[in-house]
């Protein structure tokens, strides 16, 4: 048994250090094909026209997004919100942003322990949330997704080359990205009609559901220092 799971375990250690670099090739050939700016329209045009085949492209161009930089995981968000109705864009989404949580975390797991040392000198920021990280992870999971301190894809790295545990990781990280998901989502719907007090109230309404986040957080580690 124990022999059984030692080779599952290598196999899905081979898998997770050969993924990035299969991604990075798929990312070359999504850039071959829609050119050095990738906008809003391009994912629109090129997207098929049935529902389900169209979901499936936005969940490829999800997993073609989680180690790359080519465009910006908003845009996804907000195509799904012109390609769907609410309901479909929304489950669109959610599923996709899981997709990119559980490959960015699990890379980061099966990755060598130089990982982390690599990421903080690349992103300084990583080791104030390294120092701020308590015993809570799922809140600390939660908000710092919420606030949206660091990329998704160094920081879902970071927590899995840092073992945090997978249930909390993946709960607070959705119900973080939830309500950003779901205001720019609703966004995209009104897009076409950037006059319309529909888009403008969702555009302050999610930057007013940030703020609020950054106060909670503030309070939390004012609240925290009382005690110690």
């Amino acid at each position: 048994m124990n022999t059984c799971n030692s080779k599952i375990k290598k196999i899905l250690k081979t898998f997770f250090k050969l993924l990035p670099f299969a991604l990075t090739l798929a990312a070359l050939l999504w850039f071959m094909v829609f050119g050095r700016e990738i906008s809003l329209e391009d994912i629109i045009n090129y997207s098929p026209k049935e529902p389900m085949a169209a979901a499936f492209f936005i969940w490829g161009a999800y997993i073609i997004k989680s180690l790359s930089l080519m465009f910006p995981l908003k845009l996804l968000f907000l195509a799904s919100g012109r390609l769907f109705s609410m309901s479909a864009a929304l489950l669109v989404n959610l599923t996709g942003m899981f997709l990119i949580l559980n490959l960015q975390y699990f890379i980061g797991r099966f990755s060598g322990r130089d990982l982390t040392a690599g990421l903080i000198s690349k992103y300084p920021r990583l080791q104030y949330i390294r120092e701020e990280r308590n015993n809570n992870t799922f809140f600390f999971s939660f908000i710092v997704r919420a606030m949206g301190i660091l990329p998704c894809d160094i920081l879902s790295l970071y927590l899995g080359n840092t073992r945090m545990p997978y249930l909390q990781y993946i709960a607070g990280s959705m119900l973080g990205f939830f309500t950003d998901i779901c205001f720019t989502t609703l966004a995209g719907r009104y897009l076409n009609t950037p006059g319309s007090p529909w888009f403008w109230l969702t555009i302050i309404i999610n930057a007013c559901v940030s703020l609020m986040f950054i106060l909670i957080y503030s309070l939390y580690k004012k609240k925290h220092r009382q005690k110690i």
